[in-house]
C-alpha cells in the first residue's frame, strides 16, 4: 500500500472509530491504536477480516453489537454507482 493510500485508509479508520464514538460506544485511545495497529496484519481487501477486526477491539459489551454492525455496514459499504462516478471526476479534475 503505498504511503498516501496507507494515510488515506487510517484516516477512514479514525473517522470509523469517531461514529462508533458519536453512537455512544465507549472506545478509549488505546482501543483506536489497538485497531490502526491491528490492520496491518490482515487482509484488508477482505470485508469479513476488517469487520472481526474491528468488532474484537472496539466493543467491550455485548449489548454493543447491533449498534457497531450497524455502523460497520454503512461506513464500509461498496460505493454506489453513482458515487463512483463522481470519484472519477474527482481524479479527471485533480490532473488538471
Amino acid at each position: 500500500m503505498s504511503d498516501r493510500t496507507s494515510d488515506f485508509f487510517l484516516s477512514n479508520c479514525l473517522l470509523f472509530v469517531r461514529a462508533l464514538r458519536q453512537a455512544g460506544l465507549p472506545i478509549g485511545l488505546d482501543q483506536a491504536v489497538a485497531f490502526a495497529q491491528a490492520l496491518e496484519w490482515i487482509d484488508l481487501g477482505v470485508r469479513e477480516q476488517v469487520y472481526h477486526t474491528g468488532r474484537s477491539l472496539l466493543v467491550s459489551r455485548y449489548e454493543h453489537l447491533r449498534l457497531f454492525d450497524a455502523i460497520f455496514n454503512r461506513f464500509w459499504r461498496a460505493p454506489t454507482t453513482s458515487e463512483r462516478r463522481q470519484q472519477q471526476k474527482k481524479k479527471m479534475s485533480h490532473r488538471d
